[in-house]
């Protein structure tokens, strides 16, 4: 009896040892994905701004230009 007593406190054990290194590889895949979706935003954020700035850009100089071509 004895043996079969430390035997299941032996797989208890383990298995509170193995729940604690899953909950550990749990919490490390959630941060990765949360710094990977940082870095999406942080990309959306910047080409959403780079595409604003060339869009007024392109009005700007079509705006002059059909300034300088009807005033010449």
């Amino acid at each position: 009896m004895r043996f079969n007593e430390a035997a299941a406190n032996e797989a208890l054990e383990a298995q509170a040892e193995q729940d604690r290194i899953d909950a550990r590889q749990l919490a490390a895949a959630e941060a990765n994905e949360a710094q990977r979706e940082l870095k999406r935003d942080l990309n959306r954020i910047f080409w959403h701004r780079v595409m604003s700035f060339v869009s007024v850009v392109t009005v700007l100089a079509v705006a002059y230009r059909l300034i300088v071509m009807f005033w010449s």
